[in-house]
This record gives structure tokens, sequence and C-alpha cells, in this order.
């Protein structure tokens, strides 16, 4: 079953997106991110209730919500995980380096 759909614009460098649980289709422009190794990473649920051009909507990345975020989108499997998998899968993002 789909879930989400989502759209890449590559010559425009925007990413339009809609999931199952908020229908109303999303914008994100790409070229407003400064993906250097020194920003920030960014993160945004993709069951926001915002409309449109989401891109301002991206908040900074914390393994404490990435930990909430996938709490709340696994609570299906959960039962069919290990102990401790969602919390440990929480936290690999902050295992890998940026390499510009």
């Amino acid at each position: 079953f789909t879930k989400w759909q989502i759209v890449y614009e590559p010559s425009t460098l925007t990413v339009r997106f809609r999931t199952t649980a908020e229908p109303a289709i999303k914008t994100v422009r790409l070229k407003a991110f400064d993906t250097g190794c020194k920003s920030p990473s960014l993160m945004l649920n993709i069951n926001t209730r915002k409309k449109g051009d989401v891109t301002a909507a991206f908040t900074a990345y914390s393994s404490e919500a990435n930990y909430a975020l996938l709490q709340e989108t696994t609570k299906p499997l959960q039962k069919h995980l290990p102990p401790g998998a969602v919390w440990l899968l929480s936290r690999y993002p902050k295992l890998t380096q940026c390499t510009q």
C-alpha cells in the first residue's frame, strides 16, 4: 500500500511529496539549504500538516527528535523488532560523517 508519494524535479532542485496521513502536496526547495559540512543537519516530519512550501518548516536535527519520530512511525512494527532497535536506529545519523 502506498503510504507516501514523492516527485523529484532535478531541473529546478525541487521536491514535491504527499502522504496518506496528510495528502496536501508539500514542496521543498533544495536550493534554500546550505549543504556544507559545517551547516547543521535539518529534519522534517513528512506527515506535517503544513501545505505548500515547507522548506522553512525544517528544524534542527536531534537524536531525541529522530527517536520520537521513529517511535511514532514504527508503532505497527515494534512488536517484531528486537528491544532497543528503534533507539539504536535513531542514533545512526550521528555516526555518519560529512565528506565534501
